[in-house]
């Protein structure tokens, strides 16, 4: 590494906001509840997040001071589901140790082989469907 011309290193992190929004500003994304680069989850949880402001800032009629609170209240048990998946993620990915970096190179091998890789996606499937969405179709008349 320290002879590398191209060596690149980074922290992996992820922040937890107590409140999304303040006054007329609120976030969403990755700013707001990112579970984790390493989750494969973002930009769902993104997509759903900008599903659920739209439709909450479109039922308030455009009220931020009833829209933002409602937005977090439908989201946040759901970002917090993903973050603590991609909290888990990143600990088995990114090892301390060289035993630990060790064995991951051994399980990415073996890992085609092992009968519990359909149970990790199911469960990464049921993270992810993990909230009801709300139906703001009424709000949104299509003219055709």
């Amino acid at each position: 590494m320290p002879h590398a011309g191209d060596f690149y290193f980074d922290a992996v992190a992820q922040v937890r906001m107590d409140a999304w929004s303040r006054g007329r500003v609120t976030l969403a994304g990755d700013a707001a509840h990112c579970p984790s680069p390493l989750s494969g989850m973002g930009t769902g949880l993104a997509v759903v997040g900008a599903y659920v402001l739209a439709g909450e800032l479109a039922a308030a009629g455009g009220d931020h001071r009833v829209a933002y609170p409602r937005y977090e209240e439908v989201m946040r048990g759901y970002a917090e589901r993903c973050q603590k998946v991609g909290g888990g993620v990143a600990r088995m990915l990114v090892p301390q140790s060289r035993f630990g970096s060790a064995f991951l190179d051994r399980y990415y091998a073996i890992m085609p082989f092992l009968p519990g890789k359909a149970m990790m996606a199911k469960m990464a499937r049921r993270t992810a469907e993990a909230i009801a969405l709300p139906d703001y179709a009424h709000l949104f008349p299509v003219e055709r």
